[in-house]
């Protein structure tokens, strides 16, 4: 273990805070719902059948909420039928999943949480994209996510597989209030730029050891 080093995934400048607004005028997105936006291949392990059936829960809530789901894969039919099943036609869009890179800030920037609700992952880049868009997080409590969303400053967290919990935590970043700042600061350390700067940190420390 004394010779592993970690070092973080990071994101592009291209994320960066938008005015929300105009970032869903240009998407042609309302401006006066509440707006959770996914970014994820649709393929089993992303975990969208349970964010799909905790939406069932929220609108019990509340009615002013839309759920966008950017991303293409195998379930993309199986998704949408789930979403007929369950009558939200009218609240979760599957936006497909060939848009262009610098359009993806604009979506997050759009929205008022983003979700993640993974059935297991590594390290993903979107959850970097979201935290350097300014916005707070909600997903699951796997792979390396608690490692970097460590406190409810930045987010919350969930077990996967429980649309339940899931809902409350979507309901609970809806109604709170966010601070902004405090996110895009903890997220200056997962630029790209910083990023490079500890990898050739750890070389230059191998260099001078050998």
């Amino acid at each position: 273990k004394s010779k592993l080093i970690c070092i973080s995934n990071g994101f592009s400048p291209l994320f960066k805070p938008k005015n929300e607004d105009i970032a869903r005028k240009k998407l042609g997105l309302p401006i006066d719902k509440k707006i959770i936006v996914n970014i994820a291949n649709l393929e089993k392990y992303k975990g969208h059948k349970y964010l799909i059936e905790s939406m069932k829960n929220i609108l019990v809530k509340r009615n002013d909420i839309m759920l966008y789901i950017i991303g293409r894969g195998s379930l993309k039919n199986s998704l949408q039928s789930l979403i007929k099943d369950y009558g939200l036609e009218n609240t979760i869009i599957l936006a497909g999943g060939n848009k262009p890179n610098k359009e993806i800030p604009f979506w997050i920037n759009a929205c008022d949480v983003f979700v993640l609700p993974s059935l297991s992952e590594g390290n993903p880049t979107v959850m970097f994209e979201c935290l350097g868009c300014g916005k707070p997080f909600v997903g699951t409590n796997v792979g390396g996510i608690p490692e970097i969303i460590i406190n409810e400053k930045l987010g919350i967290l969930v077990e996967p597989r429980n649309p339940a919990q899931l809902a409350d935590a979507i309901l609970k970043a809806l109604n709170k209030d966010w601070d902004k700042e405090y996110i895009l600061n903890y997220a200056k350390q997962f630029t790209w730029g910083k990023v490079a700067e500890k990898i050739r940190g750890v070389y230059d420390e191998i260099i001078e050891k050998n």
